[in-house]
């Protein structure tokens, strides 16, 4: 994460009530860096009334916290990828090794 997309979610989890129209979300060319943000789900877009307005997501909110809660949200939320890396390097482990047992 750069230094201005961590500005802009900072400015965002700052303001009053939580959320920010397009307008300051957008303010001083940070259209890229903003739209990234939402496409990423840092930055949720909320529509209210025909007005688009902005909020910080759990993810996004978690990226502003300490490292060890982005961890731990890291580890709940991708378990099931880190257990299927896991058991894939087990079971080449496997049959590299049963290859080299059968071959002597």
């Amino acid at each position: 994460m750069t230094k201005k997309e961590k500005e802009l979610l900072k400015k965002l989890a700052d303001c009053h009530d939580g959320t920010l129209t397009q307008r300051e979300f957008f303010d001083r060319g940070n259209q890229k860096i903003a739209r990234r943000l939402v496409s990423v789900g840092l930055v949720a877009e909320v529509s209210y009334k025909n007005v688009s307005s902005y909020q910080l997501t759990e993810k996004g909110w978690l990226m502003l916290g300490p490292i060890y809660k982005r961890f731990w949200y890291f580890f709940t939320n991708d378990f099931a990828k880190i257990l299927s890396i896991v058991a894939t390097i087990l079971s080449i482990t496997a049959t590299i090794l049963s290859i080299c047992a059968f071959s002597r």
